[in-house]
């Protein structure tokens, strides 16, 4: 499994975080991409006292579970919060 900040990848089994605060809410997801398809969704709401940061590692959290559940060897988690990616690459993180 690879944890990814980006780049160009664009085909294979995919899986993209996001995490997000607004004065309406906050909110983690996840979605799978096999090639063009989307195959599997993955949503939920938080309290309005959680942080974006919260809502992106639990996501990450998430995916992480979900690929790690899958019997495909490649897979790729893309995360566009670096913070999350040095947080869950730091086995002394809380978070």
């Amino acid at each position: 499994m690879s944890l990814d900040d980006g780049g160009n990848v664009n085909t294979g089994l995919r899986i993209y975080t996001y995490g997000s605060k607004t004065e309406k809410g906050v909110g983690a997801t996840f979605c799978v991409l096999t090639d063009v398809n989307i195959t599997h969704r993955w949503t939920t709401r938080l309290s309005l006292r959680n942080t974006v940061f919260q809502a992106e590692i639990l996501a990450l959290l998430k995916a992480v579970e979900y690929a790690d559940a899958l019997p495909t060897l490649q897979r790729t988690i893309l995360i566009d919060n670096q913070a999350s990616i040095k947080s869950a690459a730091n086995p002394k993180s809380h978070n």
